[in-house]
């Protein structure tokens, strides 16, 4: 990664992870008003309906990532005319996407009533017009100017689209709260999301017509160009099917099986993993196109070095979030919610597992994006859903909502992270043995290292919550921190990569 690539990811990565933690805290404040004004069935519907529009965009079918990858050959040649083409087959792609998606979303319509458990959720609650309007706030994103934020992103400049989307999160949860505590009006609140998404994408189309005037929609890609596309959109297809189904289903059977206020429950505990999980992605999607600059024409060699440096700090910033999961969440959705809200604290620690395992494929996952390494294992998504919905069905119905999050740690186990590693590895020309066996070691320690610091907050308690919070917060931030800097400060593979960022060094 050159010092230029270097410097791009850490802009991008700032204004991604702000964008991300107003996306976090805003919503939080929302849900919290939500929660004790309507209750748990509200947030339950809301997180059903999350669900299956994620199931929808299936249709996507991976088209922005492949074209994500297609752009970063012709950007580095500034060919303007390869890049017009390219953005203008992903304009008509994804335009024909919405349609697709409007057209299943509407052909659903008359049946969510049986995605959800009868008698869970108030009589009151049209949950028709809820789903509308997360249907227009979808398709929004598909039929309005989305290839000029991929441009962008292309182009390293994500941090212009996400200067846009600061704005408008703050305006959206603005009207919002305005709407909650003056008119106490449920549909009025969702009905503002439909209407900010349009504004942001046509204001992100403005941004990058500024910047890139010479770069718009125009003419047809070239044969070789339509070839690796659909090599790769049809492997990414797969991907996107296991990926769809592995993060929407649980919240569907849950719904189904065993009602809108569980999912409430399951939904805030899963709101604040994924939240800090979106805080990690978000890094790696800011930093994606400057490692698809840099890996570019590189030895095999150097990207796997560069790969097992990004996996050792993924393995202190991952193992570091799921310890904190295990030992804060129970008394943080005590606090929060109340008793009402509770799983208790085996609930916690295996969410504090699921996240682990949840996260453990980003660092390759970013690099076969990078390379567009997608054909090899496209088989290994959709088999790792049909794994993780069969457990789930049977798991669900015997232990509840445990039964969720063991069928997702056991299809990443089994199938995901060993077949994700071993394409990724025989790719780059090196062993799958040599990088699970690295693996095997950093979860080891990781779990050595959680367990020291659960025991020792079980240990150290007080009666008061909020104190007793505050103090494992306390021991979260230096009990595991103090042992991964002792293990890494001396590590080259993490000292490497601190001297990439630092711009020591060029490759």
């Amino acid at each position: 990664m050159t010092q230029s690539n270097a410097q791009n990811s850490i802009k991008n990565v700032v204004f991604a992870v702000f964008l991300r933690v107003l996306q976090i805290v805003l919503p939080f404040v929302i849900r919290t008003v939500i929660i004790h004004s309507f209750g748990l069935a509200y947030v339950g519907v809301s997180g059903l309906f999350a669900s299956v529009f994620g199931i929808l965009s299936i249709a996507e079918l991976g088209v922005g990532s492949a074209l994500l990858q297609a752009l970063y050959e012709p950007i580095k040649k500034n060919d303007i005319c390869r890049i017009r083409a390219i953005l203008n087959f992903y304009r008509k792609s994804y335009f024909a996407i919405g349609l697709i998606i409007s057209i299943l979303g509407i052909a659903i319509l008359p049946f969510i009533k049986y995605l959800i458990k009868e008698g869970s959720y108030p009589e009151e609650l049209n949950i028709y017009y809820i789903y509308v309007a997360n249907l227009v706030s979808t398709v929004i994103g598909y039929l309005v100017y989305s290839y000029k934020a991929l441009l962008l992103e292309a182009n390293q400049r994500g941090r212009d689209a996400n200067k846009v989307r600061i704005l408008f999160t703050f305006m959206t949860y603005g009207f919002q709260c305005i709407i909650l505590f003056v008119t106490h009006n449920y549909y009025m609140y969702i009905s503002v999301v439909p209407l900010v998404s349009f504004l942001t994408a046509i204001t992100i189309a403005r941004v990058c017509d500024r910047k890139y005037a010479e770069c718009y929609p125009y003419g047809d890609i070239s044969e070789d160009d339509r070839n690796k596309l659909k090599t790769n959109i049809s492997a990414l297809f797969l991907y996107k099917v296991g990926s769809v189904v592995n993060n929407n289903v649980d919240g569907i059977v849950i719904s189904a099986i065993l009602g809108a206020t569980i999912m409430g429950v399951y939904n805030n505990y899963y709101y604040i993993v994924s939240s800090l999980s979106a805080l990690i992605t978000v890094c790696y999607t800011a930093i994606l196109p400057s490692v698809g600059n840099s890996i570019s024409g590189k030895e095999n060699t150097d990207n796997y070095i560069l790969l097992l440096e990004s996996q050792s700090l993924d393995n202190w910033i991952n193992g570091w979030g799921a310890i904190c999961l295990a030992c804060l969440l129970p008394n943080f959705i005590l606090l929060w919610v109340g008793e009402e809200g509770s799983l208790g604290k085996l609930f916690a620690v295996l969410f504090g597992v699921f996240f682990y395992f949840w996260r453990i494929m980003d660092p390759i996952s970013m690099f076969k994006d990078a390379l567009g390494v997608w054909r090899e294992d496209r088989w290994r998504p959709l088999a790792a859903a049909v794994v993780n919905v069969i457990a789930n069905i049977l798991l669900v119905n015997v232990i509840g909502v445990y039964g969720i999050l063991l069928s997702t740690i056991a299809a990443v186990v089994c199938i995901s992270f060993p077949f994700s590693v071993k394409a990724l590895t025989r790719h780059l020309g090196r062993g799958t043995r040599e990088y699970l066996m690295k693996a095997l070691a950093w979860l080891i320690f990781d779990i050595a290292i959680g367990s020291i610091t659960w025991l020792i907050c079980q240990a150290i308690s007080v009666e008061n919550i909020l104190c007793d919070f505050i103090l494992d917060l306390l021991l979260c931030i230096i009990v595991p921190n103090i042992a991964f800097f002792a293990v890494n400060r001396k590590n080259t593979l993490f000292t490497g990569l601190l001297s990439r960022f630092r711009g020591r060094h060029n490759e």
